[in-house]
């Protein structure tokens, strides 16, 4: 077997944030507490235990409240905090189950995840489920140092995902949970730090419980003031974008000053790429003030907004795609068995690089064979031999993404099978495209494709949405009920592996065919455009494909 090396391509991925001061420190903080987890989570148990609590209650308060008050969000938070840590002093094998309901499932499906496969058994997940929270019943003090391993893997991972990726994550868990069961109780220094909380005193009880919500309430409150006085308040840097924040003013975004985690919607706005920022009237201390007093989040008034694009992103993604489409004019003829999967995602870069693409939308998919049936495979390192290989890239102009997959045969024809999936396929797609206009919503346009799926016996083996909206993130803000100026995509996908519950001779196959369209007055334009059956080998194909 000839293998290629994986490919590290030069072209950045995604949008690249500013490198600031507050970004600096939101990524030290958060892995400086990693650390301490997976070295001594288990011996100082309630600041593992509180993490958990304390992390679901901040995504619970900024998903539920934010967008109303910070402060309303922080006090959810708190309150999630401080029911979390109650339930762990007083029935503390309840609090472990509770917190133990999630790492078993989560290494599970993220392994999916990462292998790119969406045809999870759910009652792996559950069992796996139910054996977390026994765990958590019956083996307290290895369940701390599970929690607190996977709380250290589960930081390092969203700090870093694309440097990390499963293997990473998966790695330090590991190593943190050997370290903290097998390792440290066996070191003197560490004998002497009790595991304090699963038997502390009734005694003690009420003065620890007091002093861990004094030291939650003031690390939270800590936190808000830094945030709100190192955070940069950047201003539009074009009429395009004092048009957008002109816009999310009107729609009420500014009327008080807004926290902004997101270097695409401050991008959006602003121009700058910048994680975290300040958005409001003017640049003011008072205005940072404000925010402690009175700010919210404003994200969901920012994504209804990028949901509907202006003609300077409509321009970029019209490019993104063209550029994308050019790539699959060029690697098509290329595709045949004996050539790595790597090597096809090298001339797809060489072609991105060539026509003006300034980056990736995601990490490229060449996959064949077994590997066609995992819709977010992205390995690219297997030697194509037969069946059919799908391929599913998009390069960004400007950071506005692209999104395009066609499935070709390896050896340049189609078997009755392979072309049975890939009718089907088209099928489905036509029957979505045929409704896509204004007021059209991205449910009922995945309910039509998948009818015409499940119609033909490949049901359950449609395992994704039909699509997406497409924008500064390839996986823009969705938005259900269309109109237009909206961008999305329509991709269709069978994906049987083997052993299937269906006849042998498509095991093993994966068809997916996706295209790009911008919602117009009418219906629709389609910005991305290549045959979706590539003719056998020998046929011509035009130099290049026009609407």
């Amino acid at each position: 077997m000839r293998l290629v090396p994986n490919i590290l391509p030069d072209l950045p991925l995604g949008i690249e944030s500013e490198t600031t001061f507050i970004a600096i420190i939101a990524l030290l903080l958060p892995a400086l507490w990693a650390i301490f987890l997976l070295l001594a989570g288990n011996v100082f148990d309630r600041a593992a235990v509180g993490t958990f609590f304390m992390a679901v209650g901040l995504l619970l308060g900024w998903f539920t409240a934010a967008a109303i008050s910070l402060w309303l969000a922080l006090l959810l938070a708190f309150v999630i905090f401080a029911a979390g840590l109650a339930l762990y002093f007083y029935s503390p094998r309840i609090a472990l189950a509770i917190a133990m309901f999630w790492p078993l499932p989560t290494i599970y499906f993220a392994h999916l995840y990462f292998t790119g496969s969406f045809s999870g058994n759910p009652w792996v997940g559950l069992g796996l489920l139910v054996a977390g929270l026994a765990c958590g019943i019956l083996l307290a003090r290895a369940s701390v140092a599970i929690i607190a391993s996977a709380l250290g893997a589960l930081i390092f991972g969203v700090l870093w995902p694309d440097q990390l990726q499963f293997i990473g994550s998966i790695a330090i868990f590991i190593t943190g949970a050997i370290w903290q069961m097998l390792v440290q109780p066996r070191l003197s220094f560490f004998k002497k730090w009790p595991v304090a909380s699963l038997a502390v005193s009734p005694e003690d009880r009420k003065t620890k419980y007091w002093g861990g919500l004094r030291i939650a309430a003031a690390l939270l409150l800590a936190s808000l003031i830094s945030v709100a006085f190192l955070a940069p308040q950047p201003l539009p840097s074009s009429p395009v974008h004092e048009n957008r924040l002109q816009a999310l003013r009107q729609n009420g975004g500014l009327d008080r000053p807004a926290l902004i985690f997101s270097s695409a919607n401050v991008f959006y706005l602003t121009d700058r790429a910048l994680p975290v920022a300040i958005l409001a009237e003017k640049q003011s201390w008072w205005n940072r003030l404000r925010l402690i007093v009175a700010g919210k989040s404003s994200a969901a008034a920012i994504h209804r907004l990028r949901a509907h694009k202006d003609e300077d992103e409509l321009e970029k993604l019209r490019r993104a795609a063209a550029i994308t489409s050019r790539a699959f004019e060029h690697i098509a003829p290329l595709i045949k068995p004996g050539r790595n999967e790597n090597e096809i995602a090298q001339e797809i870069l060489n072609m991105f690089r060539e026509n003006g693409a300034t980056g990736l939308a995601f990490p490229l998919i060449v996959g064949s064979g077994a590997n066609a049936t995992r819709p977010h495979y992205s390995a690219n390192n297997a030697v194509m031999n037969k069946g059919l290989v799908v391929i599913d890239i998009g390069c960004s102009v400007e950071n506005y993404a692209s999104d395009m997959t066609r499935t070709f045969a390896v050896n340049g024809r189609f078997s009755a099978a392979e072309r049975e999936l890939m009718n089907i396929v088209i099928a489905a797609g036509d029957s979505a495209r045929a409704h896509l206009k204004p007021g059209a919503t991205m449910r009922d346009l995945h309910e039509r494709a998948a009818r015409v799926i499940a119609a033909a016996g490949f049901g359950p083996y449609f395992t994704h949405m039909l699509g997406h909206h497409v924008g500064l993130e390839v996986h823009d803000p969705q938005i259900n009920t269309l109109a237009a100026g909206m961008v999305i995509t329509i991709e269709p996908g069978i994906y049987i592996p083997a052993g299937a519950a269906v006849d042998s001779v498509y095991w093993n196959l994966g068809v997916r065919i996706e295209d790009t369209y911008i919602v117009t007055e009418n219906g629709f334009e389609q910005i991305t455009h290549f045959p979706h059956i590539w003719p056998a080998r020998g046929d011509s194909l035009p130099a290049r494909f026009d609407p």
